[in-house]
């Protein structure tokens, strides 16, 4: 049955959610290694106005680490071999795999933001904003999969202003502003695959 344009975006994503396999999953998120890679060597780089350099070389260093040889060889050790005995053993596994990555991927730019500067603050933003579009992409095959690496997104990033700022009105409306941009993200992330799904199917 073809998609069609009458289909809402979310309808579609559904049914794409229904197609999609570990290795499939697994085959689309290695396909985008460089360009991670590349995107956390420019944040790192703009970041050295805010933060040491050890800081910013250590979180590169891990970043090229896990998307070049850590996260690959879990995925071929754990999440692929149990994808043949069952799907959801495999989603399982690559849930508990990427929660680490998510994790990894959201402290180093709320710590930019934890800076306090207004550079640092729309540095943080982007970034976070970017990952949330970027994981409703790659990642919301399967509702586990999605949730271990939005959940880490979302309390670091929320929990952002109110390190910084602690409880007030201010720090209110961060978290609020925050909150429906990563939302929104989120959202044309979804509209994104449903469309790419038009033109594919």
């Amino acid at each position: 049955m073809a998609v069609t344009d009458s289909q809402s975006p979310f309808a579609q994503h559904r049914r794409w959610m229904n197609t999609q396999s570990v290795a499939d999953v697994v085959a689309n998120v290695r396909s985008g290694t460089l360009s991670r890679v590349g995107y956390t060597a420019v944040m790192a780089f703009i970041s050295l106005a805010l933060l040491p350099a050890w800081l910013a070389g250590i979180w590169l260093a891990f970043i090229v680490a896990w998307e070049l040889a850590v996260r690959p060889s879990l995925e071929d050790k754990f999440a692929l071999p149990a994808a043949k005995r069952s799907e959801a053993e495999g989603f399982g596994w690559l849930a508990a795999i990427n929660v680490i990555g998510a994790t990894g991927y959201t402290i180093y730019p709320v710590a930019v933001w934890t800076t306090g500067e207004a550079m640092g603050m729309v540095l943080a933003t982007a970034w976070i904003c970017g990952s949330a579009n970027h994981l409703f992409v790659y990642f919301s095959a399967n509702r586990w999969l999605l949730l271990s690496c939005v959940v880490p997104l979302a309390v670091l990033s929320l929990g952002a202003p109110l390190v910084t700022t602690g409880m007030s009105l201010e720090t209110a409306i961060a978290i609020s502003s925050l909150g429906a941009l990563m939302l929104a993200a989120g959202t044309f992330g979804i509209d994104l695959v449903s469309k790419v799904m038009i033109y594919a199917i």
